[in-house]
């Protein structure tokens, strides 16, 4: 998936399409879908940080809102995981001393901590009875979140609840069974461990429009108002299957303040990346370091 390039303002479209076309990645959770490169397979997916017997044992696990970060950081494991090594699990591993292992992946699907995916083993297989600290971020792909921002983001005037209602809230409907699957196999593999779901930040807030906020310009409100709402309903999906699992859910105050409309530097999230160096349409260095300290202050 790509963004059209009307969506940005003349003075930012062509420095915004440089940062898309050097993107190996697309765009969204779930557009992020890249196959692995038959030639580079790993015998391990995952990073695994230096510890001593007494750090407690983390495990992060999920999607792409867990393993990106900033474009131009290290990255670690396989290239199309896009697992940089300034993301959430790297940022509390480096606050709190922890003995990380992580294997969240770009485009994951619940079916993927569950079972393998391509030549990686299922991320589940990371944990066991040792681990003390799980985070997860998943939920998003099952549910569409590639097409919520494929259509929302264009400038087509697209009546995107029309075109893609029916199956978003399919999707959303199965989401609940999918995640309580996923918390079940987490359960029977380290049943002590703390659980942390987080939330996918949301790309914009009501207050965002094109006044403040002229790379949005183009987009209907209609379509602003149903991505938000959507976005809005995986996170509360997320929360409610927390609960039910006796997980915590996390999310870092005030992100309204923080969406892909905010001035640059108070940025969580960004819409193209090309001012913060982000992968587009995902969460910036200092988003990940939210969700880092909000998980921290439970730990």
């Amino acid at each position: 998936m790509t963004i059209p390039a009307r969506l940005f303002p003349r003075h930012v479209r062509h420095s915004t399409l440089a940062a898309l076309a050097t993107a190996t990645l697309a765009l969204s959770l779930s557009a992020c879908e890249a196959a692995p490169n038959e030639s580079g397979k790993e015998p391990s997916s995952a990073q695994h940080t230096d510890h001593t017997d007494h750090a407690l044992r983390y495990v992060a696990l999920g999607d792409s809102y867990a393993s990106m970060g900033t474009r131009g950081a290290p990255h670690t494991g396989p290239g199309w995981c896009a697992r940089a090594s300034d993301n959430y699990p790297s940022q509390l591993q480096q606050m709190k001393g922890l003995a990380l292992v992580d294997v969240t992946c770009q485009g994951a699907l619940t079916d993927h901590v569950l079972g393998p995916r391509a030549d990686l083993p299922p991320q589940l297989d990371a944990v066991d009875t040792t681990t003390d600290i799980i985070t997860l971020s998943i939920g998003g792909n099952d549910a569409g979140f590639g097409v919520l921002t494929s259509c929302a983001m264009n400038t087509s005037d697209l009546n995107c609840a029309e075109l893609h209602g029916g199956e978003i809230d399919q999707a959303l409907a199965a989401l609940p069974a999918k995640l309580d699957d996923v918390y079940a196999g987490i359960h029977r593999k380290a049943p002590q461990a703390k659980i942390f779901a987080t939330a996918y930040m949301p790309l914009l807030a009501p207050t965002d429009n094109e006044s403040n906020c002229p790379a949005i310009e183009k987009v209907s409100d209609v379509d602003r108002l149903w991505l938000m709402q959507k976005i809005s309903q995986i996170n509360l999906e997320v929360e409610q299957a927390a609960h039910r699992a006796g997980a915590q859910f996390i999310v870092p105050p005030g992100t309204e303040l923080h969406t892909g409309c905010a001035p640059v530097a108070e940025r969580w999230v960004d819409l193209a990346g090309t001012e913060t160096g982000a992968y587009p349409m995902h969460p910036t260095h200092e988003g990940q370091s939210a969700m880092a300290h909000a998980i921290a202050e439970h730990l």
